[in-house]
Formats: C-alpha cells, sequence, structure tokens
C-alpha cells in the first residue's frame, strides 16, 4: 500500500487536499509577507519565534490549568462528525461556538486521525499560528513605517503581551490573531505599496478564513468593506472590493447551509441584535462603553465565560495606551485614517452584544493596539542613535510588566481558573469524560 493510499485510509481525501490548500496558503502569504529581508533580519525574527513558542509552552499544564468547556466540546465535535453521503457536511455544519466546523475539522479532527494526542490537537494549530503572528505583525509594520525598531517593537508585543501569551495557549485565539494580521497586511500593502495582486490574493484568503471562524472575527469582512468605500484611487477600491466579494462568495455554501443557531446576523448572534439595537435598548450599548477601559487596564474587569473569556486578560499598560492613541494622529493622513476606522470598527462585536465586555471578542481589536504605538514610536522624531535605546527599554519594560503578570495571581484570579476548570465542575452535562484527560 502506498503512502497516498495510507492518507485516504486514515483521512477524507477532500479534507487532506483543503488542508493542503490551506498550509500552501499560508506558507505563500508568509514567503511574500517577508520577501526582501535580510537574513540578520530572519534570524532576529526565528529568535523572536523561539521566544514566542517558549512562553507558550512553558509550564504547560497550569496556565491554565485544564480545559474550557468550549475546548472540550469543540473537540469531541470535530473528532465526531462525519457524513459519507456528503462529505462538505463536516465543513459547513456548525460547532457548539457556533462557527463553520471548517477549522476544527482540519485544526483538531484531521491530526487526531492521524494519532496526534488530545491535548495537542486542540491546542497545536493556535499555538503554531501564535509564534508566526510575530514575523508577521513585524511585516505589517514595515510597511508602513520608516524606521525598522518600530517594526521589531511591534514584533515584540505580540511574544509577551498577556492576551498574546493567554490566546496562544489555548484552542482558539492566535489563528484568529493571525488571520487578522494577514488581512491588515494585505490592506497596508494595497494602500503603501502599489501591489494589488498579492493583496487580493492573501486578502481574500484571510478573510474567508475569519469568515469561517466564530462570530466576532467576521468583524474584518466589514472592516475590508468600510475601507473599500474609504479609500481610492479606483484600482485599490475595486482591490478591496474584489477582497470582500470573493471571501462572501468563498463562505456562501455556509450561508445556504441550515444554521445550527443564531449566527448568522453579521459579524455577531442575531439575539445581539435584538436585544441591543432592534428592540431600541442602548443602555447595555452604553453600560459596556463605560465598561471597556475598566476591561482593559484592571485585573477584573472583563467578563468570565466558557468561551475563554477570563476577567483579566484585556489588561494592557497605560502607557501602550498612550503611544497607540498617538499612533492614530502621528501618522500620514491615510494611514491615521485607516487606524482610526479599525479601531472604530473591530470592537463592535464586544461592544454590541448580549453579554458583558469580553476580552475574546475583543481580539478583533488587541493587535491594532501594539500595531499603533509602534506607528507612534515611528513618527516620534528623536535622534538616530537615540531611537533603538529607547524602543529596547520600552521593549524591556513592556516583557517585565507582561509576563510575571501572566504567570501570577493577579491574572489567574479565582474566577478566571474557574473558566478553565471545566472538568472539575461539570454535572452531567452530556459531554464524556473520556476527554477531561489533561
Amino acid at each position: 500500500m502506498t503512502a497516498l493510499h495510507l492518507l485516504a485510509a486514515t483521512a477524507p481525501v477532500h479534507e487532506l487536499v483543503l488542508a493542503a490548500i490551506i498550509l500552501a496558503a499560508y506558507a505563500g502569504a508568509m514567503v511574500w509577507a517577508l520577501r526582501g529581508e535580510s537574513r540578520r533580519t530572519i534570524a532576529g525574527l526565528l529568535a523572536l519565534v523561539l521566544a514566542t513558542c517558549a512562553l507558550r509552552t512553558v509550564f504547560l499544564h497550569q496556565y491554565p490549568i485544564a480545559y474550557a468547556e468550549d475546548e472540550l466540546k469543540a473537540y469531541e465535535s470535530s473528532v465526531s462528525q462525519s457524513d459519507p453521503h456528503w462529505p462538505g457536511r463536516v465543513w459547513l455544519a456548525c460547532t457548539y461556538q457556533d462557527e463553520s466546523a471548517l477549522l476544527y475539522t482540519l485544526s483538531e479532527g484531521l491530526p487526531s486521525r492521524f494519532g496526534v494526542g488530545q491535548f495537542w490537537a486542540i491546542r497545536g494549530y493556535t499555538l503554531i499560528l501564535s509564534c508566526l503572528c510575530v514575523p508577521l505583525a513585524y511585516s505589517v509594520l514595515r510597511r508602513v513605517t520608516t524606521h525598522r525598531t518600530s517594526a521589531w517593537f511591534s514584533a515584540a508585543s505580540f511574544v509577551v503581551l498577556p492576551w498574546a501569551i493567554l490566546y496562544g495557549r489555548v484552542n482558539q485565539g492566535g489563528e484568529y490573531v493571525f488571520h487578522e494580521l494577514l488581512a491588515l497586511l494585505a490592506v497596508v500593502a494595497l494602500l503603501f505599496t502599489g501591489a494589488w495582486v498579492a493583496p487580493l490574493l492573501i486578502g481574500t484568503f484571510a478573510v474567508t478564513l475569519c469568515l469561517y471562524s466564530c462570530p466576532p472575527i467576521r468583524i474584518y469582512w466589514h472592516l475590508i468593506a468600510a475601507y473599500a468605500v474609504l479609500f481610492g484611487p479606483f484600482r485599490v477600491r475595486a482591490t478591496l472590493c474584489g477582497i470582500a466579494l470573493c471571501s462572501l462568495l468563498l463562505y456562501a455554501p455556509a450561508l445556504l447551509y441550515p444554521p445550527c443557531s443564531t449566527s448568522r446576523c453579521g459579524f455577531g448572534q442575531c439575539n445581539t441584535f435584538a436585544q441591543g439595537l432592534l428592540q431600541g435598548s442602548l443602555t447595555a450599548v452604553r453600560k459596556r462603553l463605560a465598561d471597556l477601559p475598566r476591561c482593559l487596564t484592571t485585573s477584573n474587569g472583563c467578563e468570565n465565560n466558557q468561551s475563554h473569556a477570563i476577567d483579566s486578560a484585556g489588561q494592557h499598560p497605560l502607557w501602550l495606551f498612550a503611544l497607540a492613541t498617538a499612533g492614530l494622529l502621528a501618522g500620514s493622513r491615510r494611514l491615521g485614517l485607516m487606524l482610526a476606522t479599525a479601531a472604530v470598527v473591530t470592537p463592535l462585536p464586544a461592544i454590541i452584544s448580549w453579554h458583558g465586555v469580553s476580552a475574546h471578542e475583543l481580539l478583533t481589536w488587541f493587535p491594532l493596539i501594539p500595531i499603533s504605538a509602534a506607528v507612534a514610536l515611528d513618527r516620534f522624531p528623536m535622534p538616530k542613535p537615540l531611537r533603538p535605546v529607547v524602543v529596547a527599554v520600552l521593549t524591556l519594560l513592556l516583557t517585565v510588566w507582561s509576563v510575571p503578570r501572566y504567570f501570577s495571581s493577579a491574572f489567574w484570579t479565582p474566577p478566571g481558573q474557574w473558566v478553565f476548570n471545566f472538568c472539575h465542575r461539570m454535572h452531567g452535562d452530556g459531554t464524556s469524560a473520556d476527554y477531561c484527560q489533561y
């Protein structure tokens, strides 16, 4: 029996083909993003990727202490779904988390069929893409900044910020940020370098995966649509419209498939709009806006729920917010409009929601904070020899503030530990105890 026959016997051919296409697209996008960089830069980025991997794997079974409810239910769904009469069903059906099963089938179910253990099948995909966010963030900043040191600051931020560590250590989050950064890479390449073919392909790929993700991440389709309205000339607007249209066409099969619950209303759940807007109740929306600063600056300001959202995950140092705010004003008019539009659009899923402010939903917004801060550093006038020193000091301050905080009781408050201790608190909800081994 050939290797091809063995692969076909282990997993359906359509899953293998689709997984190969996605992996090839990832590789092609990364090669294009880093083309032209020196060997010294690539070596530096590799060092940061290794540091990221270390922070995502040290104390592997302690932070968090176990699985969250959605991690187990999504895994159970991904390894049990099958329909021999219609193979596409497994891509279009919804998981427990109200999203298409496409990514879970390929990232968790497919590795399990090849003997990958449960722990790594659940968390391996997001860990790898969380590490690759580092060179991708560097590439985004290199296209909009003058000084290379600013791009290094942005890349280092994705290594050490508490939310970046957390969502690289659980089953979803790191891949969302990676796809968001791919979409931003396509936009900045289109707006600031004059390229359009690669941005069209990369942007379509990234936004399509955002659409197949959980409802809040779909806001990036709306962001691309907003950019298509705001930015010209014709070639730029046509490319952005092409990204929006092509990604929507690729997502159309999931839209045509009968919905499993309430996740078909734009970027959120349908009851989000019923409770937040259509019934005219703006009180809850105003409350979430008022709660947002506390979520971003305190250890218990966000909501705890089973969807990987813990109360301390939104913390950032105040000086980083000050830099990010300055970044919205310090760049060119075009860059400022791009960042300001993203800053307004991307937090909408967390603001227009049926529950409290969730750090998990704010993953649509968090990547913009270090990116805007790096733009401010790039535009701030200072002597050339002093610039790398300032960036190094700020990077050190951010690391010292972030890493010890994540691996501490200040971050892992009792409510936060409760979220990731599902197996010890479940009471006959139907989840098999066999999946609780950690």
